[in-house]
């Protein structure tokens, strides 16, 4: 039981931080293009 908890909590902080990289990644490419424009 305990390891699964464990689990599911390293799961939860996996998609946040995968979260938090596509919002960054979502801006850099805003920045790109608007200097390429």
């Amino acid at each position: 039981k305990g390891s699964v908890d464990q689990n599911s909590q390293q799961i939860a902080q996996v998609q946040s931080i995968i979260d938090e990289i596509q919002k960054g990644a979502l801006n850099v490419s805003e920045t790109v293009s608007d200097i390429l424009r």
